[in-house]
């Protein structure tokens, strides 16, 4: 009775994970609809948006910015864009934004129609987590919960003493 118990144990473990990771990427896949989710690779936004920091982007269509929002844009340099998350700090003209990271000494001016969006909320430090939450570690996960299973599909030896 006891092997049946971990038998069972170790189906529901791995059909959990296994519908976790499925229920993550579904929920990814809703809010990607309104809401962009975004990670912060960088330190120019610490201390208070600090870098691993998954934050989440609403759409910029029909949005009037003012100072002190947090706006995301590609800032394009020499051929070459990167997606870059900073705070407004003035607006010099109408489609004119003047922005800069917290933790930095250089602003960009960006042309309102550039910015993708604006800052709703964040979570430090969580993409690493997310890193180790992927269809990796899933299948990782299940064959170590297979791996577990097969002692439990062989009978062990009794020795006597």
């Amino acid at each position: 009775m006891l092997k049946l118990h971990r038998l069972v144990l170790v189906l529901v473990i791995a059909t959990s994970v296994l519908v976790l990771s499925i229920g993550l990427v579904e929920i990814q896949n809703i809010l990607s609809r309104e809401l962009e989710l975004r990670y912060v690779a960088t330190d120019s936004m610490y201390p208070s948006i600090p870098r691993n920091s998954i934050v989440l982007i609403t759409d910029s269509d029909g949005w009037d910015y003012a100072v002190g929002d947090v706006v995301f844009f590609n800032y394009c340099a020499m051929g070459r864009c990167i997606p870059v998350l900073h705070r407004v700090i003035d607006i010099e003209e109408p489609g004119i934004v003047v922005t800069k990271g917290d933790n930095r000494v250089v602003v960009e001016q960006v042309e309102q129609r550039s910015v993708r969006g604006r800052f709703v909320a964040g979570i430090p430090y969580l993409y690493g987590l997310v890193q180790l939450i992927s269809f990796d570690v899933v299948a990782v996960a299940v064959i170590a919960a297979l791996a577990m299973l097969i002692p439990e599909l062989y009978p062990r030896r009794i020795e006597k003493k």
